[in-house]
């Protein structure tokens, strides 16, 4: 194992302990709100519950005592009319039309004689639920039954006996009607509609689930049951029903239903204070725990994120440090064969620069006769030998030169330099070119060009590029223009075009890379190292370049050296402007 490894190692044990003790926190952190959330819900629910109990005791009470009220005067208003000697039957029944109308609880008034039998039914219009009441008899009814032994103060709450459980049928209140001699007359009763009670507990909107039962205190006899299915809960209410019973306290109990099977129920109930009635809210947990269980998925989709992200970003975590390994060595690597490069262009520069130098030194005195006269074949071969040599030695000068530019390495010397001097040296060197190629060669320089803080060897070496560039691509007879100028942003301009054989759109960015030759195919000597150098040489100045071309119209390259670089000296007289004829 490497000593590198071994270094890393305490570092991923610590990442992976770490992991396990976030999951462990955040496991944790989700456990303990939810079960705070769970109570906080179970407590609120408790709340509700006894809130909901008071309302609807006093919803219940007060539709009761109307009620009652009707009831008292009615059996008043048939006892005076007894006591005047009058049966005004319409009348009576007037007055109880009316208790009706003003009573959205109340949907119909009975009275009854001595007998049982039904005399002056009232009902209110479109409520069939009564219908069945017109002729029945109420004389084997508990009501009767009731208050015909009761006193003149007592009422009777209740359905009649065929209506058994059915939470459906109207809800019966009645008192008793005595004449003068204080002998029983017979019974007035009041029908209340239960439907009245569940659709003002369902107005409080207190969820879907929760529900009311009213039942009568001495039998259990259920009167309102707002749930679907009374099964469901007929065991809540006979336990909380026997609950009552032992006590004779209106207090509120709450509590949880811990005999359920399925759901959970909060229980909140207790007897009504003036009526002989036991009022049950039932709230399930589909309700109170909605919200919650809306959190605990919340809190559980949260937690199933953070263990895939925290999974992957340790799987990612490993896997970098992997990639690190690799890519350190990869590294080693790439500097122990970039040392290897710069040692092997040292010694390439010192072991062919050596005898190149001698080659076309040597050259260059065979042909000016130095070691005796040469025939014109000789001479030829000599000069063509001359030029090979030269040509090699740029080639390798170009390489040595990117190297050490793509290394970081190159630097510049900088002067006060003067473009169109610049200019006018490459024109000079270029001159017997031109002029060989039969090309016209334009130069226009601005006048009053300030000098700029620049090294003049890389300047001159991108003019000479870019010229042997356009001569280069330019057939016989063609134009190259060459110019210098200051933009709106005082920065200088040097533009270099040609009426060449120009370069496709798409080929321009492999013409700027290294060793990228569009035209390879055709005998134009070259690596294709031209256009990079004049690229990294301008941008070491801080400067761009900027190529544009068309195929068979010719190629434009802009060379701009930004504003800093100028100086303010006063520029000499230009030594070089105008245009080179190509002559014969």
């Amino acid at each position: 194992m490497t000593e590198a490894l071994k270094k890393r190692l305490p570092w991923l044990r610590g990442l992976i302990v770490f992991s396990i003790f976030i999951i462990l926190v955040i496991n944790t952190t989700v456990y303990f709100k939810t079960s705070d959330a769970y109570e906080s819900a179970v407590k609120d629910a408790s709340a509700n519950g006894s809130r909901l109990l008071r309302v609807m005791e006093q919803q219940i009470a007060l539709a009761f005592w109307g009620a009652d009220g009707a009831l008292r005067r009615t059996s008043e208003r048939e006892y005076y009319n007894a006591l005047s000697g009058r049966n005004p039957v319409n009348d009576i029944r007037r007055s109880m039309q009316t208790w009706i109308d003003e009573s959205p609880y109340i949907t119909g008034m009975i009275l009854v004689d001595e007998r049982g039998r039904v005399a002056a039914p009232i009902f209110r219009k479109n409520y069939t639920k009564l219908d069945d009441y017109r002729s029945h008899s109420f004389a084997s009814e508990n009501i009767f039954k009731h208050l015909r032994e009761a006193g003149e103060s007592d009422y009777f709450i209740g359905k009649l006996s065929s209506a058994g459980s059915d939470p459906k049928a109207p809800i019966l209140m009645g008192r008793k009607i005595t004449r003068i001699d204080g002998t029983f007359a017979g019974i007035v009763v009041v029908a209340m509609d239960p439907d009245f009670f569940v659709s003002y507990f369902r107005s409080l909107k207190e969820g879907t689930h929760s529900h009311l039962f009213l039942c009568q205190m001495d039998t259990g006899m259920p009167l309102v049951i707002s749930a679907t299915h009374y099964a469901q809960y007929a065991g809540i209410k006979s336990r909380v029903y026997a609950a009552l019973r032992k006590t004779s306290s209106n207090e509120i109990y709450i509590g949880t239903d811990e005999n359920s099977v399925g759901n959970d129920y909060v229980l909140a109930y207790q007897k009504m204070q003036s009526l002989p009635l036991a009022i049950l809210v039932v709230l399930d947990e589909d309700d109170y725990l909605a919200s919650w269980r809306r959190t605990l998925v919340n809190d559980l989709e949260f937690l199933g994120m953070f263990l895939i992200y925290g999974s992957a970003i340790t799987y990612f975590a490993l896997a970098m440090a992997q990639k690190m390994r690799k890519i350190q060595k990869l590294e080693a690597d790439a500097v122990l064969a970039s040392q290897v490069k710069t040692e092997f262009l040292a010694s390439m520069s010192h072991e062919l620069r050596t005898p190149l130098n001698a080659i076309i030194g040597f050259s260059e005195m065979i042909t000016s006769g130095y070691f005796g006269t040469l025939n014109d074949k000789q001479v030829e071969r000599i000069n063509d030998i001359r030029l090979c040599g030269g040509h090699l030695l740029h080639l390798i000068s170009d390489i040595l030169e990117f190297s050490k530019g793509d290394e970081g390495k190159l630097m510049l010397f900088e002067e006060q330099v003067f473009i169109k001097d610049v200019v006018d040296e490459a024109m000079r060197i270029m001159q017997a070119r031109i002029r060989g190629k039969q090309i016209i060669a334009t130069v226009e320089i601005e006048q009053k060009l300030p000098p700029i803080s620049g090294d003049k060897l890389k300047i001159r070496q991108i003019l000479l590029n870019l010229l042997s560039n356009a001569l280069k691509f330019t057939p016989e007879g063609g134009s190259i223009s060459l110019s210098v100028r200051l933009d709106g942003e005082r920065r200088q301009i040097v533009t270099v075009s040609d009426t060449g054989i120009g370069i496709a759109e798409d080929d321009i960015p492999r013409a700027l890379s290294v060793f990228g030759q569009i035209h390879g195919y055709m005998s134009h000597e070259g690596t294709g190292l031209g256009l990079p150098l004049c690229k990294m040489f301008t941008e070491l100045h801080g400067g761009t370049l900027a190529l544009s071309s068309v195929l068979e119209k010719g190629t434009t390259v802009q060379i701009s050296f930004p504003a800093l670089r100028n100086s303010f000296r006063e520029e000499p007289e230009m030594p070089f402007s105008g245009a080179i004829m190509a002559r014969s």
